[in-house]
């Protein structure tokens, strides 16, 4: 009876399943996106490479899985149930982080369960998200320019997610009714809105084929490149001028304009100078201006040692060719004697003298400030302050008393400072600082002239000297904050039609319209310099 039983025992022994899975050894990874991807393999069976296996247990982690640590790596859930040995396999792997390497494995079981050794391993690296991020809404459209038949407009570029990055389009439309959200895709689309730059450079427009006399409203919406697109822009206005009137007989003050600097005087700061401008049409020339009779408000004198030609810088500087220029300075002392301590609101200064024998006049408004309050600072205590008109999107910084402008977002950035501390203020109180326009590196002799967001090199003591500049007002800035001011690299002389090109150190001119549009020039970017300037420049090869 016993041997029965021993015999019984021995035949269920040699029954009994030992024999694992094989282990899988083409786990292979397809299909992957920013949060999952397809896993497949051949099924391998149950007793080794025969039969149908019982489960599967996948793993993945970001570090590389082997035998030792296959167990404490996450574990997916969904396996398939294994098919018969040969056939394909797959499932999908989700939640994954995008941007991440994985590591996966695989383990096979069969009934019993014998556990199959670790597959191959695979590794992937999911994609980056999806951009979802539209750029920001433009929240400072404004207007800069209107005649009877346009209107030009300026904002600051958003970026491509928020206000990083470049944008890829611009959507600017107008209409006779304001503008909203509900309204905006039956409003008229503007043509050749501008490609868009960097987030924070200045951008414009201009929008032409307008009628006279005509209130329009204007709003912009931008694109990404997936398309993302922005919220609505805030909506500015204009109402197109009216048909010019016959012009006015001439009288004796006609062809002369006064330019006061600063043009807003705030009499509880500190200064040396006031510039007085005298633009010139002609007939008249500048030659024959007797110096000795100019009289500001009929008795001050301007200062003998500096007087300068043909400075021009932006906005309403920017004359026709005809248009020159004298540079005077007065002590800004003796202009506030005149204007009087107590004084505030607007005062008139009258520039009077005698120009072939004949006398003119010509006159310029300044506003009169006792004192400027920028949220509890004075303009004497508000060093570092970031200033930024409520009409324009130029933002400054308050240096030394002067306002320097800064040219762009990454400019900004790399001076570390903050977009939420900029203080929107009128014109009139931007217009009490200088222009800091005069800079040097440290450590260098070359001295450079800012004007409308360019530097130029003045290249000489005699140029300087043309200007009316004052060597005290140059300010020593790092070479990190020179090279963030782009070179200009058109000029031209008030008064002559020739355009150059400057490169190299010479002048190239410019010899027809067609060779200045083909080398994607801008007329935007020709600026305006005196005569001994463009003489100063050797000249080199015409650009035909």
């Amino acid at each position: 009876m016993a041997a029965v039983l021993f015999a019984g025992a021995l035949a269920s022994a040699e029954q009994a399943d030992t024999t694992a899975p094989s282990a899988v050894s083409n786990l292979a990874a397809s299909a992957i996106t920013h949060s999952s991807v397809i896993l497949s393999w051949t099924a391998p069976g149950d007793d080794g490479a025969v039969g149908t296996s019982t489960s599967y247990d996948m793993r993945y982690s970001t570090s590389l899985i082997n035998e030792s640590n296959f167990s404490s790596s996450n574990q997916v859930t969904g396996e398939p149930t294994p098919k018969i040995a040969g056939s394909a396999e797959s499932m999908t792997v989700s939640g994954l982080s995008a941007s991440t390497t994985y590591y996966f494995a695989l383990k096979s079981r069969d009934e019993v369960p014998n556990v199959s050794v670790i597959s191959n391993i695979v590794t992937i690296t999911t994609l980056a998200a999806p951009d979802t991020t539209a750029p920001s809404a433009i929240n400072n459209l404004s207007v800069t320019n209107i005649t009877q038949s346009s209107v030009t407009l300026a904002w600051s570029a958003p970026g491509d997610d928020g206000f990083s990055g470049t944008a890829s389009s611009y959507d600017m439309r107008y209409s006779t009714s304001l503008i909203t959200s509900v309204n905006w895709s039956s409003a008229t689309q503007a043509s050749g809105e501008p490609s868009p730059l960097a987030a924070g450079t200045t951008q414009s427009l201009t929008v032409s084929g307008l009628s006279s006399s005509t209130t329009y409203y204007f709003a912009i919406k931008t694109k990404d490149e997936v398309p993302n697109e922005s919220a609505l822009s805030n909506v500015t206005s204009a109402t197109t001028l009216a048909p010019s009137a016959p012009s006015p007989t001439p009288s004796g003050t006609a062809g002369f304009e006064l330019k006061v600097t600063p043009h807003t005087l705030n009499l509880g700061s500190q200064g040396g100078w006031i510039s007085v401008q005298l633009f010139i049409s002609s007939p008249h020339n500048l030659r024959d201006i007797d110096i000795g009779s100019l009289r500001l408000n009929g008795t001050l004198q301007p200062d003998s040692n500096f007087r300068g030609t043909d400075k021009f810088s932006k906005g309403k500087d920017d004359k026709g060719r005809t248009v020159s220029n004298l540079l005077l300075k007065f002590y800004r002392a003796q202009v506030q004697g005149l204007i009087g301590s107590s004084s505030s609101g607007t005062f008139i200064l009258t520039l009077t003298g005698t120009i072939g024998g004949q006398s003119f006049s010509a006159s310029d408004t300044i506003n009169i400030l006792q004192n400027i309050r920028l949220g509890g600072d004075d303009d004497n205590d508000c060093e570092g302050c970031l200033l930024q008109s409520s009409s324009s999107p130029d933002v400054y910084i308050i240096i030394n008393g002067k306002k320097r402008h800064i040219p762009s977002a990454q400019a900004f950035e790399r001076m570390r400072l903050r977009w939420q501390e900029i203080r929107r203020v009128g014109q009139e109180i931007l217009d009490a600082f200088l222009e800091d326009e005069l800079i040097r590196a440290e450590g260098t002799p070359q001295v450079y002239i800012i004007i409308n967001g360019f530097k130029r090199h003045i290249p000489s003591p005699a140029v300087f000297s043309s200007y009316g500049f004052n060597w005290g007002d140059i300010s020593t800035v790092s070479a990190s904050v020179l090279a963030d001011y782009p070179t200009a690299s058109l000029i031209r002389s008030a008064g002559d039609d020739k355009v150059y090109f400057l490169s190299g150190g010479q002048k190239h001119w410019v010899k027809s319209l067609s060779a200045f549009n083909k080398r994607g020039f801008s007329w935007g970017n020709v600026i305006i310099v005196n005569s001994a300037e463009r003489d100063a420049i050797p000249g080199g090869t015409d650009l035909q």
